[in-house]
C-alpha cells in the first residue's frame, strides 16, 4: 500500500498492475499487456486496482447514494467529473511518457501531518458523525453531512484509481481534487448553515450534578453535547477545505504539478503560423540530425584554411 492524494490528503491506493519493465530498450516490453487493452482486460485492471479501502468506499458511496439524503446534482456530478477528467487527460494534458509521474512531496513531514489531519477531519469524523446520527435517530445531522461525505468518498475513490495508473498526467492529478473540492464548498456551506441554526435542548440539572459529566452525557444520550459536536465538526470542515482549495491546491500543488509536467517537454523556438503543433509525446523524441550539418562543417573548415 502506498499513498494517493485526497484533495491534497493522502489515503491509500493499490500498486500499479503494470510494473515498469526491466528491459526498457525492448519495445515489446514497454507496452502494457494485450489483455489490458480489451474491455475484459480493462475491467480486470480496474478490479485489481481496488484495495480494501476502495471497496469500503464503494460500499459507503452506494449506501449514501441510495439513502435519499444526497441531492440529485451531487449524485450525477461524479459521472460528469469522470468524463471531464478523461477529456483533460486525453486532449488537454496528455501524459508525456509511460513512466510514473514524480511524487511532488516525497519525504515532507509537514505534508504527512497535513495528510493525517485532513483524513481525520474530512473523512473519519464525519463517518462517525453519520453513524452516530443513525444510531440516535438524528435525521437532521445525517441529512446535513451526507452530501459532503458522498462527494469526498467519490473524490478519494477517483484519486486512488488515478494514482494507480501511469497513464494520467500530473496536471490532471492536481485538477481532480480542485474540481471536487470546489463543488464540495456548496455542500459544506449548507451543512454549516443547517447545523448552526439548530437549537439543542438544555442539559438537565440531574446530569450536571453527576461526577463524570461527559460520560453521563454519552450514556444518557443528551443532545446538547451531540449538537455541539456537530456544529464544531461542520465549522472545522468548512475552514479546512477552504484552506485546502485556496491555500494548498491552487497555490502549491497545481503550480508544482504544472512545472514538473512542462519541465519534461523541451522548449522549442516559435514556429510559423499555420504550422502543425507537435504533441508533448513528440517533444520527448530526440531530434534527427540534419543532412546539411556535415556540408556546413566542411565549408567552415575550407574557409578557415584559406584564411590561414
Amino acid at each position: 500500500m502506498s499513498g494517493a492524494t485526497m484533495g491534497g490528503v493522502q489515503v491509500a491506493h493499490a500498486e500499479n498492475p503494470w510494473p515498469r519493465p526491466k528491459t526498457p530498450r525492448d519495445p515489446a516490453a514497454a507496452e502494457p499487456p494485450a489483455e489490458a487493452t480489451s474491455p475484459e482486460g480493462l475491467l480486470t485492471h480496474v478490479l485489481n486496482s481496488l484495495t480494501i479501502v476502495d471497496l469500503q468506499l464503494v460500499t459507503f458511496i452506494v449506501v449514501l447514494g441510495t439513502s435519499g439524503n444526497v441531492p440529485f446534482f451531487d449524485l450525477v456530478f461524479p459521472i460528469f467529473a469522470s468524463a471531464y477528467i478523461a477529456i483533460l487527460n486525453g486532449f488537454v494534458f496528455p501524459p508525456t511518457s509511460r513512466e510514473a509521474p514524480p511524487r511532488l512531496f516525497r519525504g515532507c513531514r509537514l505534508f504527512k501531518v497535513y495528510v493525517l489531519s485532513g483524513a481525520l477531519i474530512g473523512l473519519f469524523l464525519p463517518m462517525a458523525y453519520i453513524l452516530g446520527g443513525f444510531s440516535r435517530g438524528d435525521t437532521e445531522s445525517v441529512l446535513a453531512s451526507s452530501p459532503h461525505l458522498f462527494l469526498l468518498s467519490c473524490q478519494i475513490l477517483t484519486e486512488n484509481l488515478i494514482h494507480g495508473s501511469r497513464g494520467v498526467s500530473l496536471p490532471v492529478r492536481a485538477l481532480t481534487p480542485i474540481l471536487y473540492n470546489a463543488v464540495r464548498l456548496t455542500s459544506l456551506y449548507h451543512w454549516v448553515t443547517r447545523v448552526l441554526t439548530r437549537d439543542a435542548p438544555p442539559i438537565s440539572s440531574e446530569v450536571l450534578g453527576r461526577p463524570l459529566i461527559i460520560w453521563s452525557l454519552l450514556v444518557n444520550r443528551d443532545m446538547n453535547l451531540w449538537v455541539s459536536f456537530g456544529k464544531a465538526l461542520a465549522v472545522v470542515n468548512w475552514l479546512f477545505w477552504h484552506f485546502n482549495l485556496f491555500g494548498f491546491l491552487v497555490c502549491v500543488f497545481l503550480p508544482r504539478a504544472m512545472a514538473a509536467y512542462y519541465h519534461r517537454i523541451p522548449a522549442k523556438a516559435p514556429e510559423a503560423p499555420g504550422s502543425p503543433r507537435p504533441s508533448p509525446r513528440e517533444g520527448l523524441r530526440p531530434a534527427k540530425p540534419s543532412v546539411t550539418e556535415p556540408v556546413a562543417e566542411l565549408n567552415r573548415e575550407h574557409h578557415s584554411k584559406k584564411g590561414q
